[in-house]
C-alpha cells in the first residue's frame, strides 16, 4: 500500500483531500504540521510521495527535502503553494519535486494529482 505524507496547516485542503482519496485508491496519508513530526514518522514508515506547503515552510521547505531525501535517495515531492513562493519553488524543483499546484486548490485536483504521481511511480519501479 503506498504512502502519502504531507506537511501543512490547511485544515479544508486536508478534509477535501481525504473525502476524495477515501473513495479513490487503497493508500494510507498522514499529515503533519511541524518538519519534526513528520521526520519522525518517516524515519519508521518511509513514504514514496511527500507533499510540502511551501506557505507553511519557507525556505526551510529545501532543508527538509534535503533530510528526506537522505533518509530514503528515490523520495518524490509534490509542492502546495502561493504564486509568491515560486521563487522557492524553482529551488527546489531540483530537489526531486514531481510537480507543483498553486493555492487556492481543491482537494480533488490535489487529489488526481497524487494519484496520477503514484501510478507514474509504480510503472517507473
Amino acid at each position: 500500500m503506498p504512502r502519502v505524507f504531507a506537511i501543512t496547516k490547511e485544515e479544508e485542503l486536508l478534509k477535501e483531500l481525504n473525502k476524495a482519496l477515501g473513495c479513490s485508491q487503497d493508500l494510507q496519508f498522514s499529515s503533519y504540521v511541524t518538519p519534526l513530526k513528520l521526520i519522525e514518522n518517516y524515519t519508521s514508515m518511509h513514504s514514496e510521495l511527500v507533499i510540502v506547503d511551501l506557505d507553511l515552510l519557507g525556505d526551510q521547505a529545501t532543508h527538509l527535502m534535503n533530510v528526506l531525501r537522505n533518509i530514503k535517495k528515490n523520495v518524490q515531492f509534490i509542492l502546495i503553494l502561493s504564486p509568491d513562493k515560486m521563487p522557492i519553488c524553482s529551488e527546489a524543483i531540483s530537489l526531486g519535486v514531481i510537480s507543483y499546484i498553486l493555492k487556492p486548490c481543491s482537494g480533488k485536483n490535489l487529489s488526481n494529482l497524487i494519484l496520477s504521481t503514484l501510478n507514474k511511480l509504480k510503472v517507473h519501479n
